[in-house]
């Protein structure tokens, strides 16, 4: 008879840190400060899989094999305008430069202090996450969010 108590199994964290933006596995969102980024699953995908790789690049066929499941090239762009529309969410809210490309390596998350030096710059209002998961005593919770804002 299986017993979960027996088995020491890896536990994945529900939350991750990629510099300025929580990662959330249970919403599979990111927030930035009070905001979610409101990632499409494969979206949140690629974001996690750079945050868990940093500070090292991914290349594209590893994004392919580990989020698409790929072993092929298909010969399209589909991890570019991934990447394209996670800059253009985290722009939105104020992010710039979170995600390099690095040619002929793939792609980086900046997830130290080039990532924390441009929210500072943005006007950082000394937002932090406690060990409850909460930012400034929001419990970030997306019902505690208005997603369309």
């Amino acid at each position: 008879m299986w017993c979960a108590q027996d088995m020491e199994r890896p536990v994945l964290p529900r939350r991750f840190s990629a510099g300025p933006v929580m990662l959330d596995l249970f919403h599979r969102d990111g927030l930035v400060r009070d905001r979610w980024l409101q990632l499409h699953p494969r979206e949140f995908e690629v974001l996690w899989h750079l945050a868990e790789c940093a500070p090292e690049p991914v290349s594209q066929d590893r994004l392919l094999r580990d989020v698409w499941r790929l072993d092929f090239d298909p010969e399209t762009n589909r991890v570019a305008v991934a990447i394209c529309r996670i800059r253009a969410k985290m722009r939105a809210v104020g992010l710039r430069g979170l995600i390099a490309t690095i040619p002929e390596r793939g792609y980086l998350l900046r997830a130290g202090a080039e990532a924390l030096d441009s929210l500072s710059r943005l006007g950082d209002d000394g937002a932090f996450q406690s060990a409850a998961g909460e930012i400034n005593g929001v419990s970030g919770k997306r019902s505690d969010f208005d997603r369309s804002g």
